[in-house]
């Protein structure tokens, strides 16, 4: 369904953005 593919999508995103975050506090620290 509809509601299924957007759901994998935001996931995706989600994760993306996660390791974004990630490495921007790396960045923060040094």
């Amino acid at each position: 369904t509809i509601d299924e593919n957007l759901y994998d999508v935001i996931l995706d995103i989600m994760d993306e953005k996660r390791e974004d975050l990630e490495d921007w506090e790396e960045e923060q620290e040094a």
